[in-house]
């Protein structure tokens, strides 16, 4: 049987250097609402607490239709801010990796001519 191959770390593929995701305008609103810590805990319930997907999505849609214009505007306004972040992330990102994948053409270029120069 022959081994696998241990993963390799590759710098350019690490989390660190992806731009996170955008959030959409009642993602914001909820992410507020879910950090927020004056709206106190939940008084105990029996049940288990789980909530399906779709009922959780059904729940959140029914009320950013409910949510009035001029609240809905602050969260419009944030995710487009949120939303030019994640493209000037996402172009630095890519300038680097253009940028990484020269570096390492020309290396292998050095390389190259090195080896063909020992050889002679």
């Amino acid at each position: 049987q022959i081994p696998k191959k241990k993963k390799t770390d590759n710098d350019l593929s690490t989390p660190t250097l992806t731009p996170e995701s955008n959030m959409e305008a009642f993602t914001q609103k909820l992410m507020k609402k879910r950090l927020d810590k004056s709206a106190g805990k939940r008084l105990h319930r029996r049940t288990h607490g789980k909530v399906a997907f779709t009922t959780l999505a059904q729940t959140v849609g029914k009320r950013w239709r409910e949510l009035p214009e001029e609240k809905k505007k602050k969260y419009r306004e944030l995710a487009e801010m949120d939303r030019a972040r994640y493209r000037n992330e996402k172009q630095a990102r890519g300038k680097a990796l253009r940028e990484e994948a020269k570096r390492q053409r020309k290396e292998a270029a050095a390389r190259a001519a090195a080896a063909a120069a020992a050889s002679r």
